[in-house]
């Protein structure tokens, strides 16, 4: 490194935070184009694969969701196909959390209430049809019990034990 430059970065160093700020808006505003593109490069190239990370996460958090899109994407695109399958999965798998207490509440009740109501209606019509007569070509009574069996099935299934452990 020439003489000047050693001298320079000493000066950087002995900066506070906000004159460092301050200096890389200067930086980022005197360099345009190839300039700055270069400057950027190699700035990025002498970092170590951590402090890189680091580096282009915080500058990814400053980039519109337009721009975020296009550098995941590029970014992406990198990878082997096998790593690629991999991150997409990780990303999928942090997409929605699980529904939480009420939430879960909610919808089984609103599951086992639908099934508790096809079961009562099936019942009902096995029980009112051993009473009345079949029309000709009307719904057979098995269709009927076929649900009913399925319904009790089901309800039962909820009860019992996952046969792979305590869950």
């Amino acid at each position: 490194m020439p003489m000047d430059a050693t001298a320079l970065l000493e000066e950087i160093k002995k900066l506070g935070p906000e004159d460092k700020k301050g200096l890389c808006k200067n930086v980022v505003g005197e360099l345009k184009g190839k300039d700055m593109h270069d400057f950027a490069g190699q700035f990025f190239k002498e970092l170590q694969p951590a402090n890189l990370k680091d580096a282009l996460v915080a500058a990814a958090a400053n980039l519109p969701e337009k721009e975020k899109k296009e550098a995941l994407k590029e970014t992406a695109r990198q990878l082997t196909p096998d790593q690629q399958v991999k991150v997409a999965g990780e990303i999928q798998a942090a997409g929605l959390p699980p529904p939480g207490g009420k939430t879960r509440d909610l919808l089984w009740l609103v599951v086992v209430s639908a099934f508790a109501f096809v079961l009562a209606g099936s019942f009902i019509s096995i029980a009112t049809a051993m009473f009345v007569t079949v029309p000709q070509g009307g719904v057979k009574p098995e269709l009927v019990l076929t649900m009913f069996t399925s319904v009790v099935g089901f309800l039962a299934g909820l009860f019992v034990p996952s046969p792979s452990g305590n869950r």
